[in-house]
Formats: C-alpha cells, sequence, structure tokens
C-alpha cells in the first residue's frame, strides 16, 4: 500500500478582510479585478494553472500575482509602478505655451512641446485634455 502525498496548501491565503476587499476589487474590473479574481481562485485550492484555465490566461500573470500578493498583500491591486514615465511640470508648460513657438512655426505642435518637456506626446495630450489647457 502507498501511502498518499499530503495535499499541499494554497500558494496563497487570504484572510477573511482581505476576501472582503479582493471580492470589492473584483467587481471594479481591470488590473485590480483580474488580481483579485486570481487570488481568491488560488486561495481556495484552486492550482495556480488551473486558475489560468479558469480566467483564460497564460501562467506568468497568475504567478506575478500570487508573487506580488505573498510580498505585498493588498497593495498588490494597485496598478504597477509606473515609475519610469516622466512627470510634467506645469509651470514649466504654461511658461513654453506663453513663449513664442519655434522659428518658422505659426503656433506650437504638441510633438514639438513634449519634446521640449522631455515626455511623450500621447501623455501630454492627455494631460492638456483633462485640465483644458489650450495648446495651438
Amino acid at each position: 500500500m502507498t501511502a498518499s502525498k499530503p495535499k499541499k496548501p494554497p500558494a496563497v491565503t487570504v484572510t477573511a478582510r482581505e476576501a472582503e476587499e479582493l471580492l470589492k476589487a473584483t467587481e471594479r474590473g481591470g488590473f485590480a479585478g483580474q488580481t483579485a479574481k486570481i487570488i481568491l481562485l488560488v486561495a481556495t485550492g484552486v492550482s495556480k494553472l488551473g486558475a489560468a484555465l479558469e480566467l483564460g490566461l497564460d501562467g506568468r500573470p497568475v504567478f506575478r500575482a500570487c508573487r506580488e500578493w505573498n510580498a505585498r498583500r493588498l497593495r498588490s491591486l494597485a496598478l504597477p509602478s509606473r515609475s519610469s514615465r516622466a512627470t510634467i511640470d506645469p509651470e514649466k508648460l504654461v511658461e513654453l505655451l506663453r513663449s513664442p513657438p519655434p522659428e518658422g512655426r505659426a503656433e506650437w505642435t504638441l510633438t514639438e512641446l513634449a519634446s521640449r518637456l522631455g515626455v511623450g506626446h500621447t501623455a501630454l495630450s492627455k494631460m492638456l485634455t483633462q485640465r483644458n489647457i489650450p495648446w495651438k
């Protein structure tokens, strides 16, 4: 007779309070919602591979979510750090907008503004739109 192996504990554990927060996060959707679904599945004993299959993911996001959960708990629901992104200094932007456009131009282009500020034109466009700043 061979002895059966004892069942491995779940790859992650969740307290009752954490489970409540995870359930709320699943309703919000997005990155936090996906991470919360992964953690809840794995905490109930579903394997990481099983969670990936159930959610239609490959294994990478599941393994990352479990690793982050064990290291950071509820903070792992926050979006990944984007510290490499440049920030836009509003004062510098206003100063630049008040200055004359580059020689040979009648007005500033978004690309020229972004280049002078050292940021991407998409990030600058979003910032200008959010703050209702006319740039032409």
